[in-house]
């Protein structure tokens, strides 16, 4: 735009530019611009257009908090302009992450507590063992892990009385039960 203009200051030159855009967009494509339009200072520019605050930028808005509070530690202290301020962010925006995940794996624990609890109910103990040594950073399935592992040998334990019995019952002979089977003692 070639503006041909006499005795003016910067707020004149601006104010010209404002209405032409305002004017150009309503008509062009239809919308509405609110006047004044926004300024910044070239500070505040320069700061949008660093490729250190931008990079630090795409970090935070990616999730990778640790590289954006690295980047916007480094921008803070030669006191880049908010530097200071997207720092606390980062900070508390990988603080938030960092307590939403531990709180979906306790969730996803949980689940399979429950599971592995189903498991013992049908009398799955080698099932229920497995996914309670998955999660061995979980108290309360470590716990519940001795119990399944105590009621599994009980239950070894009481088949191996009970085929004991059962063959003491057809063969006198038997003495003992062992822990493969049985162990036959004959007197001669």
């Amino acid at each position: 735009i070639d503006m041909e203009l006499s005795f003016v200051d910067v707020e004149d030159v601006i104010d010209v530019n404002e209405r032409f855009l305002q004017y150009l967009f309503k008509e062009a494509i239809g919308v509405d611009v609110q006047l004044p339009i926004p300024r910044m200072t070239w500070q505040e520019a320069d700061r949008i257009n660093s490729g250190y605050y931008r990079t630090a930028m795409n970090y935070y808005e990616n999730g990778n908090y640790e590289g954006a509070i690295n980047w916007f530690a480094t921008l803070a202290s030669v006191d880049y302009k908010d530097s200071a301020d997207m720092l606390k962010k980062a900070r508390q925006a990988k603080s938030d992450a960092e307590k939403a995940a531990a709180e979906a794996a306790r969730k996803a624990a949980e689940e399979k507590l429950a599971k592995a609890n189903a498991l013992v109910d049908q009398g799955d103990y080698d099932g229920a063992i497995i996914l309670l040594k998955e999660m061995k950073n979980y108290e309360p399935a470590q716990a519940l892990l001795a119990d399944v592992q105590q009621k599994k040998h009980q239950r070894l334990y009481d088949e191996a009385m009970e085929r004991h019995l059962r063959a003491l019952l057809h063969d006198p002979r038997v003495a003992a039960v062992g822990e493969i089977g049985l162990d036959y003692h004959y007197d001669l």
